[in-house]
């Protein structure tokens, strides 16, 4: 075994062809994989290797990750995941190989997976996204604590990479029930137990989480129960009232309802008075009565319909560019009519058969933020200072 490495390292040291050396990485594995007792020799090898190849050897480095990242010895898994941003700029086939390897990783040791995302997501900001990591982006979303515990973990960094990638995963979630998707800050996750943090974990939830109103609510619900200060609960409380309530009053509002008889006797009295709250706050809006300066006539509200509608049409039109759905189906136009006729050739007779569908109507509803309609650049300014701050560190590491 000593011979053929030593002869292994020497070809490496004179060739600079990169199909070789990419070869040599696949061969080194092998030979590692077989015999853990010459690690050290190997990982000098493939350290050399890695520095002096080019694309090829990224791609064997990306395939031998993506394959053996659950089975190598520690040694040389740290060398392929210290070497992975270099990797991850490389092309698609080579993510594809990264995402695979790092669903692995979540099953073997969850701790060093999130430290090789972390990575991966904050040196490669722009070209590697949680969401082309496609297999590892289900892996967090199906495992309700490994993503309670990222919620604590990144929004406490500050680091808009990592953060917005909390926003990115929970956005994959496509059924109605997802949508709704519930998570909570558990106290093992806190590094203390400071007031300062907890509020800080609000303005993060509501930040980066705005639009996904319910996941945000549950999580400031969390942080409520994990209060000790009567102050603190309030201010967690108006923040629920001021940017989800006030701006969600379908979703938010029947989610707290929904949750004020399932919640401990504390938190429900906190939610009762929110949800009487914004019974007062309606009530007096209707005594305000109608303000003929706010309501649009008939004409305008028509023109303005007809602007979104051609901005949807618009935009629906750039997204089918290329689509997968456009290359399969051939699109046809329908003028009038409430059914669609087709002819289809039978097995039996060559003379085609009339078959028709009924056209049925499909409709999709979308809550947009009540103050995005009255003050649009107040709220998106407000957004993003929750989402840039960060906490200045001192003595304590956060």
């Amino acid at each position: 075994m000593n011979d053929v490495i030593k002869k292994i390292f020497n070809e490496v040291k004179q060739k600079d062809d990169d199909i070789f050396l990419a070869s040599t990485i696949k061969t080194a594995l092998n030979l590692v994989r077989q015999n853990p007792d010459v690690t050290n020799e190997i990982h000098s090898i493939i350290s050399y290797t890695l520095e002096k190849g080019g694309m090829a050897t990224i791609y064997a480095a990306s395939e031998a990750f993506g394959q053996f990242a659950d089975d190598l010895p520690d040694r040389i898994l740290s060398l392929f995941i210290n070497y992975l941003p270099k990797i991850c700029h490389a092309r698609e086939h080579s993510l594809w190989s990264i995402d695979k390897g790092l669903n692995s990783l979540f099953k073997k040791d969850s701790e060093i997976a999130i430290s090789t995302l972390e990575s991966l997501l904050i040196s490669g900001r722009d070209s590697c996204k949680i969401k082309v990591l496609n297999t590892t982006t289900h892996t967090i979303l199906k495992n309700k604590a490994i993503l309670n515990h990222l919620i604590v973990r990144w929004f406490l960094s500050g680091n808009p990479a990592l953060c917005s990638a909390i926003y990115e995963i929970i956005s994959t979630a496509s059924t109605a029930h997802e949508n709704q998707l519930e998570l909570e800050v558990l106290p093992d996750s806190l590094p203390q137990q400071d007031p300062n943090i907890l509020i800080f974990l609000a303005r993060k939830a509501i930040g980066f989480l705005f639009t996904r109103p319910v996941t945000a609510t549950s999580i400031i619900l969390s942080l409520i129960r994990l209060s000790d200060s009567k102050e603190t609960k309030n201010e967690l409380r108006n923040y629920i009232f001021e940017f989800l309530l006030m701006n969600y009053t379908g979703s938010v509002k029947e989610y707290l309802e929904k949750k004020s008889s399932e919640a401990s006797d504390e938190v429900s009295k906190i939610i009762r008075q929110l949800l009487e709250h914004y019974e007062t706050y309606i009530e007096q809006l209707k005594s305000i009565g109608d303000i003929p300066e706010l309501h649009p006539s008939t004409i305008q509200q028509q023109e303005y319909m007809r602007k979104i509608n051609r901005e949807f049409t618009e935009a629906h039109k750039e997204a089918m560019k290329g689509s997968l759905v456009e290359q399969l189906f051939k699109k046809s136009v329908i003028l009038y009519g409430n059914a669609s006729i087709f002819h289809v050739k039978g097995k039996v007779s060559d003379t085609p058969n009339r078959m028709e569908v009924p056209m049925h109507q499909i409709s999709v509803s979308t809550e947009f933020p009540r103050q995005l309609y009255f003050d649009p650049i107040g709220l998106d300014y407000r957004l993003r200072v929750f989402r840039a701050e960060r906490i200045i560190k001192h003595e304590a590491d956060y």
